[in-house]
């Protein structure tokens, strides 16, 4: 059988519609007849079907990067967690420019950053070093760096 390339973006655009499908189907299930009812469940099973291949292969590179992204936090000494799984290579150059880096969450700090591009793996240990700064280490999930200006905005989770 012929294979097709889909681009992780529209992966996740399938999954989302399968899942508003799922709740939409879900909460019609009293005011629809049975018959389409019946219909829509087996539509929903088709789909999952055929996903199924794309799913497997999308949760065997999440597992990958996963431990990708362990081995690097033991390597570097990192007491955070990176969590940015559209990155592929951690020493890689980001498009981050900012020289100073902001977090506001439960504690708030600023640190500076050297000038021009980073890799990801530098601003992964800028974060833990704003996150010690504002002695917020409870939300050591890094989710994103949000450039605005020469500033870059921590996003983080926990």
């Amino acid at each position: 059988m012929d294979k097709f390339k889909i681009a992780a973006a529209d992966v996740e655009k399938l999954h989302d519609a399968k899942i508003d499908l799922a709740r939409l189907v879900d909460d019609m299930e009293d005011i629809l007849a049975p018959k389409l009812l019946q219909q829509l469940r087996k539509v929903q099973t088709k789909i999952r079907a055929g996903l199924l291949d794309v799913n497997t292969q999308k949760d065997t590179l999440w597992q990958k990067r996963h431990n990708y992204y362990s081995d690097m936090k033991n390597e570097h000494g990192m007491r955070t967690v990176w969590s940015m799984f559209e990155v592929d290579d951690l020493d890689s150059p980001s498009m981050i420019t900012a020289t100073e880096l902001k977090y506001n969450g439960w504690g708030e700090a600023t640190i500076k950053m050297h000038p021009g591009n980073k890799t990801y793996m530098e601003l992964w240990h800028y974060a833990e070093q704003v996150l010690h700064e504002a002695d917020d280490m409870a939300h050591g999930f890094i989710e994103s760096f949000t450039q605005a200006g020469d500033i870059c905005l921590l996003g983080t989770g926990s």
